[in-house]
């Protein structure tokens, strides 16, 4: 469940972890996705951390079997 989570920043080679907000925000993002048959696009906004969650939340959603 955590390699799931971390994203690698190749540019400064560390690994860099969701906090508990954001992975909250990448599981519904991708429930979402999950869920609905609607060709549509989400928007996610919140503090810091928008980059990263976006991030993690399309390459999980790029590797769903649909």
């Amino acid at each position: 469940m955590i390699a799931k989570y971390i994203v690698r920043n190749q540019t400064h080679k560390i690994l860099m972890v969701l906090r508990p907000y954001p992975f909250y925000a990448v599981e519904k993002l991708v429930k979402q996705v999950q869920n609905n048959t609607e060709n549509a696009y989400i928007w996610h906004t919140m503090g810091s951390g928008k980059t990263l969650t976006s991030f993690k939340a399309s390459q999980i959603i790029m590797d769903l079997p649909k």
